[in-house]
């Protein structure tokens, strides 16, 4: 179930976002709940140090002086895997949303399609994320040399062609093989979290903390740069949403 924070300190904006969430829960396939509403991001702090919530619509620029931005840092360290959604008229902030791997950036004010299309995307998200049971985690099986490994999907953080080889990078090895990119971007079609950054990287876009687009690269959690190719930018900017 997806459980909603919003902290906008704007109460005419504040009402109408939590109308369209809860207009969006209602009639569509959505099983979610408003856990929280606010207009002071002091109260979103106190509420993650003891209650769990997993999605956050959050403004940037509050008149208290407070910053949005900031705020996403704490959830992020109290709620690893919270989806944290900015709304806000303040477009020069897009780039650092991925340093706390934003879900989205919406533009204020945001319209019941906009909201609607974000809500379902991180319900779809979220029910991939968690249909994995124990008994059939979601895997990649690869063959190398004469093993064969079973990769768990979210622990791969990115795959990458080095001459002849496909190195996958998981954020705890490196496995080898002789697959070609191609083949795991087929393989990996289902999964939304993957996106083609280069004609040698497939990227998980969860681990992206930053991308600059005039170097024309993306900057992983671990420190490790993969590259963007112009084939590939316009994919990319759409896939990450910015």
């Amino acid at each position: 179930m997806l459980e909603i924070v919003i902290c906008e300190d704007n109460l005419q904006h504040l009402n109408t976002l939590e109308y369209f969430v809860q207009d969006v829960i209602k009639n569509s396939n959505i099983e979610g709940r408003l856990v929280l509403k606010t207009n002071s991001p002091e109260d979103v702090k106190k509420f993650v140090q003891s209650n769990t919530a997993n999605v956050f619509l959050l403004d940037i620029n509050f008149k208290n002086g407070s910053n949005g931005y900031e705020l996403a840092i704490l959830i992020r360290e109290k709620i690893k895997l919270a989806y944290i959604v900015f709304v806000s008229e303040h477009l020069e902030f897009v780039l650092q949303a991925f340093k706390v791997r934003a879900f989205d950036f919406l533009p204020k004010p945001a319209t019941k399609g906009i909201i609607k299309k974000c809500l379902i995307d991180i319900y779809n998200d979220y029910v991939e994320r968690n249909s994995s049971t124990e008994d059939n985690l979601r895997v990649l099986t690869v063959k190398s040399g004469n093993s064969i490994f079973r990769i768990k999907i979210e622990d791969i953080m990115f795959i990458e062609k080095l001459q002849n080889k496909a190195i996958i990078h998981t954020i705890n090895n490196q496995i080898s093989c002789y697959e070609s990119l191609d083949y795991f971007e087929r393989n990996l079609l289902n999964y939304s979290c993957f996106v083609r950054c280069h004609k040698s990287y497939i990227v998980n876009k969860r681990y992206i903390q930053e991308i600059r687009l005039g170097k024309m690269e993306l900057v992983l959690e671990n420190g490790q740069i993969c590259f963007i190719g112009r084939k590939y930018k316009g994919g990319v900017l759409d896939d990450t949403k910015y």
